[in-house]
C-alpha cells in the first residue's frame, strides 16, 4: 500500500510540473509570436518610407504638370509668365506644393513613430513572456517537488501516527480486543473476529 502512495504521489508531482511547463510553453509561444509582430512591424517602416517616397514624386510631378497647365493657359492669353499675375499662379502652385510636401512628411513622421513604438512594445511584450515562462517553468518543477514531499510525508505521517500503541508505549486494552491497528490485525485473522 506505501507503493502505491508512493506512484501516486511522485504521479502528482510529475503532473504539477507537466502542467507549469505546458503554461510556460506557451508563454513562450506568445514570446515568439510578439517577436514576429515586432519585426512586421519594423518592416512596415521600410515600406511606409517607400509610400512616402511616391507620395513625394506623384506631388513634385503635380505641381510640374500645374505649372506647365499654367504656363501654357497664360501663353494662350497672351500673358506673360513673368509679369503679375503669372508670378501670383506660380508662387500659389509652389505654396500648395510645400504644403503638401510638409504634410506628406508629418505623416510619415507619424506612421513611423507608431512603429518604432508598436516594435519597442512588442520587444518588450516578448522579454516579459519569456521571463515569466522562465519562472513559470521554475515555479512548476518546484510545486511539483513540493506535491510530491507533501503527499510522500502526508503518508508516513498517516503511517506513523496510526499506531497501536497508547500514551505510554504500550499496547491499549481497547485496541487489542477490536484489534484495530494491531500488527495482528493487519496480516493475521485473528481467532476472535
Amino acid at each position: 500500500m506505501a507503493a502505491l502512495g508512493t506512484i501516486l504521489a511522485v504521479g502528482q508531482g510529475i503532473m504539477t510540473y507537466a502542467q507549469g511547463a505546458q503554461q510556460a510553453a506557451a508563454l513562450k509561444s506568445q514570446a515568439n509570436a510578439e517577436e514576429a509582430n515586432a519585426r512586421i512591424a519594423d518592416r512596415n517602416r521600410g515600406v511606409a518610407g517607400e509610400q512616402a517616397a511616391d507620395e513625394m514624386v506623384k506631388l513634385r510631378q503635380r505641381r510640374n504638370l500645374i505649372a506647365g497647365q499654367n504656363s501654357a493657359a497664360l501663353g494662350e492669353s497672351g500673358i506673360e509668365q513673368t509679369s503679375g499675375l503669372g508670378l501670383a499662379l506660380m508662387r500659389a502652385n509652389e505654396q500648395t506644393y510645400q504644403k503638401d510636401l510638409e504634410r506628406a512628411d508629418y505623416n510619415l513622421q507619424a506612421k513611423d513613430l507608431d512603429l518604432r513604438q508598436e516594435v519597442a512594445n512588442r520587444l518588450q511584450s516578448a522579454a516579459a513572456l519569456r521571463s515569466a515562462a522562465k519562472t513559470t517553468k521554475k515555479m512548476a518543477l518546484l510545486s511539483g517537488v513540493l506535491s510530491t514531499a507533501s503527499s510522500l510525508s502526508g503518508g508516513l505521517k498517516g503511517a506513523s501516527s496510526t499506531g497501536s500503541t497508547g500514551a505510554t508505549g504500550e499496547m491499549t486494552k481497547a485496541n487489542a480486543i477490536s484489534g484495530v491497528n494491531t500488527p495482528y490485525y493487519r496480516n493475521y485473522n485473528l481467532p476472535w473476529k
